[in-house]
């Protein structure tokens, strides 16, 4: 009579640390899942603001601007077409602002980069100008007259990047301005 009490107490024993077993398994599941999840909508919410500011910046600067003839010392809004043509002028201005005051001017806290392509694919010089943005990107000239040497982001510790290309005329062509977003 002891060995079946004795064998049933053990098989208690063994059902109740089964039971606490499989109730640990089970949190852990449910623990990882839950941050999997919650990882998983900050990284979209962060794809989607960066999308959203790229998008901005680059609906502003297809505008002309504000105030109108704004130079780099009276520009509230920044824009550098004028009826969808690019304007020289206006380029050169938007060059010549403060990389964090520019930030600032877009309402962005992420890193930029714009910059205009050709129809062969390659970044064109705008009249001395290969880009504007972050001061990480080197920019130079290449070979070819008018053309400059690619852009290069390599080197550049980068969480996430969304890009926005839009249409422009430049010297009665369609060129690409192509506006890069990071964190």
């Amino acid at each position: 009579m002891r060995e079946r009490f004795a064998s049933s107490r053990s098989g208690q024993a063994w059902y109740m640390d089964f039971t606490i077993g499989l109730l640990l398994f089970t949190f852990a599941l449910l623990a990882y899942f839950s941050y999997a999840n919650n990882f998983q909508q900050e990284e979209k919410s962060s794809l989607e603001l960066l999308s959203k500011d790229a998008q901005a910046i680059s609906s502003s600067l297809l505008l002309s601007g504000y105030p109108n003839g704004w130079d780099s010392t009276s520009v509230v809004r920044i824009g550098i077409a004028d009826e969808q043509k690019l304007n020289v002028t206006k380029v050169l201005n938007f060059k010549q602002i403060n990389y964090t005051q520019t930030k600032i001017k877009f309402g962005t806290t992420y890193d930029y980069f714009v910059f205009f392509v050709n129809n062969k694919g390659e970044a064109l010089n705008v009249s001395g100008v290969c880009g504007v943005g972050s001061p990480l990107i080197n920019t130079g000239y290449g070979s070819a007259a008018g053309i400059c040497n690619p852009i290069n982001l390599t080197g550049i510790n980068i969480k996430s990047l969304v890009n926005v290309e839009r249409y422009l005329v430049y010297n009665s062509s369609v060129v690409k301005m192509v506006v890069y977003l990071w964190q």
